[in-house]
């Protein structure tokens, strides 16, 4: 009876040693779990951040229209993007005067952003027809090389002057979409208001469907 007696008391001891060794083991494998799912949700969930902001550079408006009169409106235009875009905070976005030697350049893509330092290329061309105007965007990538984003599969033909202040919107949600920027609804709001307030300014509402 006391050998088993000593028996038992030293197997009760070996357990006892065995679960203080497993609890921090089970709390080390429960740290990594959650540390590794608060990294997956972070990863799926968040857009990811760069150490550097993107530099983006709004080359001049192309007028393809045949109205020389048009070309104003272009500048005003290129103005009021480089503005909207500039809403965005996390985005660096170049003054107009840096891209203006290049409204007229003959170099490609390519030679435009090595020049500016810019990573991206923002090309919006302007058509007009009877009372209707067309604003076709062009991303291009330094990086890659290529364009990445063009515009949709419909009818980029705006007939109503407050179809400009949509067009403009989304063209600064895909933008920041494409450079995975999440934008907030501060600067959403601060989108809305550049937009009205630039294109009233430069009367461009008027203008452009007269």
């Amino acid at each position: 009876y006391k050998v088993d007696y000593l028996n038992r008391t030293k197997i009760s001891h070996i357990s006892g040693q065995i679960n203080l060794l497993r609890n921090p083991l089970l709390y080390i494998l429960s740290s990594l779990v959650l540390v590794t799912l608060i990294s997956v949700f972070v990863f799926f969930y968040y857009p990811n951040k760069s150490t550097k902001d993107p530099t983006i550079a709004v080359l001049y408006v192309k007028n393809l229209s045949n109205n020389p009169n048009d070309e104003a409106r272009c500048e005003a235009l290129t103005e009021v993007i480089i503005n909207t875009l500039a809403s965005i905070k996390d985005l660096n976005v170049l003054p107009s005067e840096s891209v203006k030697k290049h409204k007229t350049s003959i170099a490609t893509s390519k030679e435009i952003a090595i020049e500016l330092n810019a990573d991206y290329l923002l090309t919006v061309s302007f058509n007009k027809a009877q009372n209707r105007i067309q604003l076709i965007p062009v991303l291009y990538s330094a990086k890659e090389n290529r364009i990445v984003q063009t515009p949709d599969d419909r009818d980029d033909w705006i007939s109503e002057p407050k179809d400009q202040f949509i067009w403009l919107k989304e063209v600064a949600q895909k933008v920041a979409k494409e450079l995975n920027i999440y934008l907030t609804s501060e600067e959403e709001n601060l989108i809305d208001k550049k937009n009205f307030a630039d294109l009233s300014s430069y009367n461009y509402n008027s203008q452009d469907f007269a």
